[in-house]
């Protein structure tokens, strides 16, 4: 665009003269172009491509760390089967038993009493005292280990009061002694309760000391199979 205004205000101004005018005109506008492109830019060396080989390393792994309950196993540096092949292996055995030896028997259970246990009581009562507690609990402990054995508890008061009165408390006191060998373990069958009252009295019922002495429970064993 800037050529062709040029051209047309040469021709316009100078007339003939203004072919040579205007291509002197052209070439110096157009000489720093020219120069410009005749200008030769260095060549540049190709960017090589980085060669790529392989490389075989022979570094361990890294290890993973273990994790807490790892140092609670045991490592075995050995498996049990490569010890067994290996003969390295020793299998512990118990030793034999000899053939002679035998079973432990139970220690024999000791003989029935051969005498009556008799158990007092004081005026009109049937409480028992710790002494009498020891005793029944000693002869209890032996007829569990005889469950044949019968016994028989025979319960006796003084001629003291009504006799009618005396014959239930004779009971009573048979029966609180069969309650106390049920409780340890015998049965009832083996077991035989009754009250006599005043009757077979070992001492005289006239003296406080023989009263003491008749007012009792006897218990006998009846049955030694």
């Amino acid at each position: 665009a800037a050529v062709f205004a040029l051209t047309l205000y040469y021709f316009s101004v100078q007339g003939s003269n203004a072919i040579p005018l205007l291509k002197n005109r052209i070439q110096m506008m157009a000489l720093p172009w020219i120069s410009e492109l005749m200008r030769e830019e260095p060549a540049k060396e190709p960017v090589k491509a980085p060669e790529v080989r392989e490389k075989i390393t022979h570094e361990p792994l890294p290890s993973m760390p273990l994790a807490f309950e790892d140092f609670e196993k045991p490592i075995l540096s050995e498996s049990t089967d490569t010890r067994a092949e290996a003969g390295q292996e020793k299998i512990l055995s118990p030793p034999p038993q000899s053939a002679d030896r035998q079973e432990e028997s139970p220690p024999p259970a000791p003989p029935l009493p051969t005498e009556n246990l008799i158990v007092r009581f004081d005026y009109n009562t049937n409480d028992l005292t710790e002494d009498d507690l020891k005793h029944l609990t000693r002869f209890a402990d032996i007829l569990r280990m005889h469950p044949e054995a019968e016994i028989k508890i025979t319960g006796y008061t003084d001629s003291e009061g009504n006799e009618n009165y005396n014959q239930k408390l004779s009971e009573f006191r048979a029966n609180i002694v069969k309650s106390f060998f049920m409780g340890h373990g015998l049965r009832s069958e083996q077991i035989k309760a009754l009250g006599l009252g005043s009757r077979n009295p070992l001492d005289s019922n006239e003296t406080l000391a023989g009263r003491m002495v008749n007012r009792r429970v006897e218990v006998e064993v009846i049955n030694r199979i």
